[in-house]
């Protein structure tokens, strides 16, 4: 069946980017233990300032490729080599525009270290979504999980070994030549490992119309990239690194989390692709499950946020990050919103409706901009976040209803799942309020995890439809794959 091996694609890359994210998170917290407050602000500094110039890298040709490549696969070599080849151009143009805005911004000597050694390395680590698109086609996401699981390893391990033997104030320079390290060894490898499959050829004539019907995944890709990280370098020219890294250790929690819906997107994405181009009423079941699976998994994650925040900071962070908690109890609410609209967000994109969904994401971005402008000058990193959690709101409604008119299919067409995930959140709340002052965080995050599952289970959540589709992850011995 389509779903199935959209289902397995879906567990691969899941599984992949999971251990991938887990590493990261690791990273990132065994940094900001070993750096403190001020020096994991200048990092998070210099990785949100290249993230911004990075967002343009290949101009939407990845998104496209996967696109084309799955309805045509004889195309497949001619859009890798194309794509290649302008992720090759905007490299050069990029980290020259990327090192020369940091000199002009008068940035402190250490972030300008950071923003050229890890803007070099962040930009070497973006040529994996052109390998990754390859992988996602031949739906053998497995080799992608693969390279994840060895890059997130290979990071955690070198930067552990910093942590232990190099003085803190060496420590900074030295991670950020961690990340440059891993990431070109691993990338190295991907492209290695994308010969074997696909020999890229190039075609200069085509690469015009190709980028010109590129360009709105670009934007949309773009708008992501920027909503998340052009805070960040606003609270640094603002109030100083210090803030950032307080924001940053409430945002990244966030980030984290939303690999979930992003990756599950990404690997279904061809079959998505499929469905709509073949008049499938199969997509507004895809979107249907997206939607309640997506809005029950996001409310226990926002509800324990908005409950746990200063014990999650300091299992985390530390002490040192006392302070953080109103942001994080924000990025709670924003998280639980952001879960809501992700099945509609994704979906827009296979409808091919990303320029109505581009205008609407260019529209919000413009907002965060001047909310983050005027809140982060009266509220310091908090009003940031109360900006990113107003713009969020607004573009998830206009998500929502564009979704609606796309697929024939509301939001609040499962009422009584969201109402079962309502019931289980507010058991799973008032268990965290009765038992926190007494529990272990891990305990109750764990138990509370448990809990909510048991509830929607109990409730009727998972219907019989469900249980056959994800049955469909099981192989059977007794008759071969159906495709």
């Amino acid at each position: 069946m389509i779903f199935r091996k959209a289902l397995l694609n879906s567990v691969f890359l899941l599984s992949g980017r999971l251990i991938f994210r887990f590493t990261t998170a690791a990273t990132i917290i065994i940094a900001a233990r070993f750096l403190g407050v001020e020096l994991y602000g200048q990092l998070e500094t210099g990785m949100a300032f290249a993230n911004i110039f990075l967002v343009f890298f290949d101009l939407g040709m990845g998104t496209l490729m996967v696109r084309e490549g799955t309805k045509n696969t004889q195309a497949i070599r001619e859009f890798f080599g194309n794509t290649l080849f302008v992720e090759l151009v905007m490299s050069v143009v990029l980290y020259g525009a990327m090192i020369f805005t940091a000199f002009q911004l008068n940035y402190d000597p250490n972030i300008l270290k950071i923003i050229i050694t890890i803007g070099g390395a962040l930009l070497i680590f973006e040529y994996r979504r052109a390998f990754r698109g390859i992988y996602s086609i031949l739906l053998k996401m497995n080799v992608s999980a693969g390279f994840e699981t060895f890059t997130g390893i290979i990071l955690l391990v070198l930067v552990f070994i910093i942590a232990l033997a190099i003085p803190q104030k060496q420590g900074l320079n030295a991670i950020a030549f961690a990340y440059l390290i891993t990431y070109t060894l691993s990338n190295i490898i991907f492209f290695s490992l994308c010969l074997k499959k696909i020999r890229p050829t190039l075609s200069l004539k085509k690469i015009p119309a190709m980028v010109k019907e590129a360009y709105p995944f670009a934007l949309s890709a773009a708008f992501v990239t920027i909503y998340f990280q052009i805070d960040q370098v606003m609270i640094s020219l603002i109030e100083g690194s210090r803030e950032v890294a307080l924001y940053s250790a409430a945002a990244k929690l966030v980030t984290f989390l939303l690999f979930i819906p992003r990756m599950t997107y990404e690997a279904i994405l061809p079959t998505l692709y499929k469905l709509y181009h073949e008049k499938s009423e199969k997509l507004k079941r895809a979107h249907d499950i997206m939607t309640r699976y997506f809005t029950a998994l996001g409310l226990p994650l926002g509800i324990g946020m908005i409950l746990l925040p200063e014990e999650i900071i300091h299992l985390l962070y530390g002490s040192g990050f006392s302070g953080a908690e109103v942001a994080m109890q924000l990025f709670g609410v924003f998280t639980v919103i952001r879960f809501m609209g992700s099945g509609a967000s994704n979906i827009l994109t296979s409808v091919d409706k990303q320029m109505q969904k581009v205008w609407v994401q260019v529209g919000t971005l413009v907002l965060n901009i001047v909310f983050n402008y005027i809140l982060i000058h009266r509220y310091g990193f908090v009003g940031a976040a109360i900006a990113t959690l107003t713009v969020e709101t607004i573009m998830t409604i206009f998500f929502i209803r564009m979704a609606r008119k796309a697929t024939n299919s509301t939001f609040f067409a499962h009422w009584k799942s969201h109402l079962r995930s309502l019931l289980a959140g507010s058991v799973l709340a008032a268990a965290i309020i009765l038992t926190k002052e007494h529990t272990n965080v891990i305990i109750l995050v764990i138990g509370g995890g448990i809990l909510y599952g048991v509830i929607l289970f109990i409730s009727g959540f998972f219907t019989p439809h469900d249980r056959k589709l994800f049955q469909q992850l099981v192989p059977k011995k007794s008759s071969p794959t159906t495709t």
